[in-house]
């Protein structure tokens, strides 16, 4: 590349020339005596994700010998008819799909079980935990800290490091300002989790993402078998979804507390949060008594799913067509996702997919997927149970899960 006096421009001069384009000493074969079926490509319609030709696909599957392939771009069918065309053209059998972006509407709860509590005669613990990581099954908790409040009134208190097994990581230690010297005389986490259990009981939990503390606390509990049963338990994080989304775009504890002017203790320290997590649920008692919400049993009503379904996180996952009524129902699956559930990207709901679900595949997704994210994060137990839902999982080169 260099300027050219003639041109008055920038220019490519070229010394040799080789020209591109299908040499047969280059084509690549699948010697494989059993094909595989590619169930999982987005094609140049899956946007910022692939430049993929959908007739250099086919054409590419048949030179390997494959039978059938499937196409499954991201929420959209614009390239089927595409597709299926040139399939039909060359003999291959076409599998109709797409990846989604999946929200577990059944998961959308406050209150994370189902007691009738008068809210203002329980006992609250207001907890929080720091960790390693976000892994139950390879993390381990560091801290713990907690307050215990009746009628308003903090009664009591709990503040414990935890001595892990491993050494903490920089990482954690500038998120959290907890160092490995602060942790060495500390106990282990058998006694600390025995003495948590001793505080809680009898209290309703209050946590900023329960479902995250509360996945640790009772995975230990039952390692040092004392676990027996789930206590009652209340999100501030998906509270604070629900009474305040018209009026807030963040919902982390401290964008939270400073938009209700409340005191904000030191942040990621676990009994700090747990004061700030305080602070700004005694706040939100007050408002759920201004909307006639009186009892724990009460709050999940609060809940509208349309809405909330918005504010989640969503994952990935797939949906392969069997047949022709499946083609009906993924035609209305992929209607609601870009309409009546679109935020930022087309939402698929599971209460949508169970309604439309005859005729199609439910698969797992690439590591974005609702598996891969509980194979990382929880336990084998919670693994099993979300197992349950889906028709097949992908398991890709191990490469793509580092």
């Amino acid at each position: 590349l260099q300027y050219d006096n003639f041109a008055n421009d920038v220019v490519v001069m070229s010394r040799e020339i080789t020209t591109l384009g299908l040499d047969e000493r280059e084509i690549r074969i699948d010697g494989a005596s059993e094909k595989r079926i590619e169930l999982h490509a987005h094609t140049k319609m899956s946007v910022l994700d692939s430049i993929l030709d959908v007739d250099e696909y086919v054409d590419q599957a048949v030179r390997y010998g494959h039978k059938a392939l499937a196409v499954t771009d991201h929420a959209n069918c614009h390239v089927l008819p595409a597709f299926f065309s040139k399939a039909k053209s060359v003999g291959i059998k076409p599998i109709a799909g797409c990846e989604g972006y999946y929200v577990d509407d059944t998961k959308l709860k406050i209150a994370l079980t189902n007691e009738s509590i008068k809210l203002s005669d329980a006992t609250y613990v207001i907890f929080d935990i720091e960790t390693t990581g976000f892994s139950i099954s390879f993390c381990e908790i560091i801290e713990i800290g907690a307050i215990k409040v009746k009628h308003g009134m903090i009664v009591d208190s709990f503040s414990e490091f935890v001595k892990p097994t491993k050494p903490i990581s920089k990482f954690i230690t500038d998120l959290t300002d907890i160092t490995n010297e602060m942790v060495e005389s500390s106990d282990n986490i058998e006694g600390v989790i025995k003495r948590f259990k001793e505080f809680i009981n009898g209290a309703v939990l209050v946590a900023h993402n329960a479902k995250f503390d509360t996945g640790f606390i009772y995975s230990t509990m039952k390692d040092y078998g004392i676990f027996e049963g789930v206590y009652p338990c209340i999100d501030t994080l998906e509270l604070a979804h629900v009474l305040y989304s018209d009026t807030l775009k963040k919902f982390n504890l401290g964008h939270l507390a400073k938009s209700l002017k409340v005191e904000v203790e030191q942040l990621h320290r676990a009994i700090h949060d747990a004061r700030t997590t305080n602070n700004v649920f005694m706040r939100m008692l007050g408002d759920l008594q201004e909307r006639n919400i009186t009892n724990y049993s009460e709050l999940n009503s609060l809940i509208n799913v349309d809405e909330l379904s918005k504010l989640s996180i969503p994952r990935h996952i797939n949906l392969l067509i069997k047949n022709k009524t499946g083609l009906k129902n993924f035609y209305k699956i992929l209607s609601d996702a870009n309409t009546t559930h679109f935020n930022k990207e087309p939402r698929m709901l599971r209460s949508v997919i169970e309604e439309y679900r005859e005729g199609i595949l439910v698969g797992s997704g690439c590591v974005n997927g609702e598996i891969w994210r509980n194979a990382f994060e929880k336990t084998e137990e919670d693994i099993e149970k979300v197992l349950e839902f889906y028709d097949y999982i992908e398991v890709q080169p191990p490469v793509e899960y580092l």
